[in-house]
């Protein structure tokens, strides 16, 4: 699909500072309450320096399906509070066939963003106006730790696809034309096969749509539940990878009952080549963040999470690098 799409879109990203100047920046971020105090000359011209050194985001590996985003200043986000952190490259979206419109900018933080630094999207992920493309998103600091982020440092992944909608297992409203059906491409893992039994077992659970693919809590070896402890991110590991062709990617989105829980990395992105990759056999992990102030129980057989595959697009003079050697949020690291 991704070749059909390249004839009827056309993306180019560009260095915002390049493009627009303080002045346009300003006028552009009106809805930023901190814009005008915290945007002058001097932090123009730094942000502008870096980005110019970062040149224009890559995919980080061939089969890497999203952008690095990284950020163009330093940053301190105190314990329990939030930052707006503005990214220095947007994109120019030129529609070839204007009867084909269903083109989305996903902007999601990187696997390891929460895991690794206690930040997370306060907005879960985001999706881009191409009317405003400015890339701006809040990062909240779940942690009782305060978190410097320095210059240069990849926080967020952003992704061209034509099909982003909130999927949902009791509607089907995913279409037919941009959504692929499953045909089984999930599988156990190797080294999981006994502790989760046959896939044909869990893919009775799709239900009436054969393109959503609902990820449940897999069997402990001891205990019947997952225990989520307050302000933590918990690995639950589903025994399951997914052979995905050169231009897909496997959206994972969150289907915890409840409320206090989300996925720790807003709508998790699984690349072709994390498929069997020598460090997990390509084992999908669900990131599961108790936003609460108790303990939060998952039964084992409890629907956590629903995935399904579409396309993404590469925009125009792509870059990315070589091939993958690692596992969950190895392309994260700088």
């Amino acid at each position: 699909m991704t070749g059909d799409l390249s004839k009827v879109v056309s993306i180019k990203l560009f260095n915002i500072f390049e493009k627009y100047s303080l002045k346009e920046l300003k006028e552009k971020l009106y809805w930023l309450s901190n814009a005008e105090k915290d945007f002058n000359q001097e932090w123009f011209n730094s942000a502008k320096s870096t980005q110019s050194k970062l040149g224009l985001p890559k995919r980080s590996t061939e089969f890497s399906a999203a952008y690095d985003l990284s950020i163009v200043t330093p940053i301190t986000i105190e314990p329990h509070t939030s930052e707006t952190v503005l990214f220095g490259v947007s994109y120019d979206l030129n529609m070839l066939d204007f009867d084909y419109v269903n083109i989305y900018a996903l902007v999601a933080p990187r696997s390891s963003l929460a895991k690794k630094k206690g930040l997370v999207f306060q907005t879960k992920w985001r999706v881009i106006d191409y009317n405003n493309p400015l890339i701006a998103v809040n990062l909240y600091n779940y942690t009782e730790q305060t978190v410097r982020l320095e210059s240069g440092e990849r926080v967020a992944q952003l992704m061209f696809t034509d099909n982003f909608m909130k999927p949902s297992l009791d509607d089907n409203i995913l279409t037919p034309k941009t959504c692929i059906p499953l045909n089984h491409r999930f599988q156990p893992v190797k080294t999981k096969v006994n502790r989760i039994g046959s896939v044909e077992n869990l893919s009775n659970l799709v239900g009436k749509t054969e393109k959503l693919f609902p990820i449940q809590a897999p069997p402990m070896m001891v205990g019947d539940y997952y225990e989520l402890f307050p302000g933590t991110v918990s690995m639950i590991s589903t025994g399951l990878k997914c052979k995905l062709e050169p231009d897909e990617v496997l959206l994972i989105q969150n289907c915890v009952k409840n409320p206090c829980v989300m996925l720790a990395n807003g709508v998790g992105i699984v690349d072709a080549d994390y498929y069997e990759n020598p460090e997990n056999d390509g084992e999908i992990g669900i990131l599961l963040l108790n936003m609460g102030n108790a303990p939060i129980r998952i039964p084992y057989g409890e629907v956590i999470a629903t995935a399904f595959i579409t396309n993404y697009i590469p925009v125009s003079g792509d870059l990315h690098g070589g091939k993958r050697n690692g596992g969950f949020g190895s392309t994260g690291t700088n």
